[in-house]
C-alpha cells in the first residue's frame, strides 16, 4: 500500500449481461468469496457494472439482469458479508452521474490508439470487425473501470491474468492525475485470483452467459 492510505480498500465488479452459470461462480464468485477471507479487515465495494454491461448490449437487456445479478450474489454467499458491513454491494449507475464524470476527466490522460493497444479490447471485437468500426464505448471501457477504481481509493483489485492490462492503465491514469494535483489517488495494487476458465458447451472459447 502506498503511503498516506492506511486502510486496504478492495473494488470489483462484474457485467449484468445474462444469468450466472457455473462458470461464473467457479471462476468469479468462489474466489471473490476467498478474497473476502483473506482480508479481514478492508473496506470491500462490490458492484454490478451496469454502466459497462452497455458495451455490447443494449439497455434493455442490462435492466433485466442487473438485479437478477445482485441477487445471485446475496445467495451464492454474499450475503452475510453485506449484513455484517464488511460488504458494500450496489449497482453502478448508483453512482453513475459521479464516476461518469470523473471518468470524462481521466480521458484527458490517454489517446484512442493507446486504448485499442489493450489487449482484452482486441477479443472483444466482433468477428471480420475492424478496431475503427468498433463502437465508442469500448474504446471508452478502461477509463470507466479506472474511474470506478480510483473514485473508491481502492489499494487492492481481485483481477485475472486476463485483466492486467486495464489494471495498468487505472496506475497510469492514477498516476498522470496525481502529477498534476498532487497525491490524490492511490495506484492500486493487483491481488490475482485463479479464475478457472470453464470451456463453452460447443467445445471452443469459455462459457459465456
Amino acid at each position: 500500500m502506498e503511503k498516506g492510505f492506511k486502510k486496504q480498500v478492495i473494488v470489483t465488479g462484474i457485467r449484468p449481461t445474462g444469468d450466472l452459470h457455473i462458470g461464473n461462480y467457479l471462476g468469479a464468485v468462489k474466489p471473490l468469496l476467498a478474497t473476502i477471507e483473506k482480508y479481514p479487515d478492508a473496506k470491500i465495494y462490490i458492484f454490478v457494472a451496469d454502466l459497462h454491461g452497455l458495451t455490447d448490449n443494449n439497455a434493455e437487456t442490462v435492466a433485466k439482469f442487473r438485479f437478477e445479478v445482485v441477487k445471485d450474489y446475496l445467495a451464492l454467499g454474499l450475503d452475510k458479508y453485506v449484513r455484517s458491513g464488511r460488504v458494500h454491494l450496489f449497482i453502478q449507475s448508483q453512482i453513475g452521474e459521479l464516476v461518469s464524470y470523473f471518468a470524462l476527466f481521466l480521458s484527458r490522460y490517454t489517446t484512442f490508439n493507446d486504448l485499442m493497444r489493450v489487449p482484452t479490447l482486441k477479443e472483444k471485437l466482433k468477428a471480420n470487425q475492424e478496431e475503427g468500426q468498433a463502437n465508442a464505448l469500448l474504446g471508452y471501457y478502461p477509463i470507466l473501470m479506472a474511474a470506478d477504481i480510483l473514485i473508491h481509493n481502492a489499494t487492492i483489485v481481485p483481477i485475472g491474468q486476463d485483466q492486467l492490462p486495464h489494471l495498468e492503465k487505472t496506475r497510469e491514469f492514477g498516476g498522470k492525475f496525481n502529477a498534476e494535483y498532487g497525491e490524490v489517488f492511490v495506484l492500486p495494487q493487483a491481488h490475482s485470483v485463479n479464475n478457472l476458465r470453464i470451456l463453452s458447451l460447443k467445445g471452443t472459447g469459455k462459457m459465456s452467459k
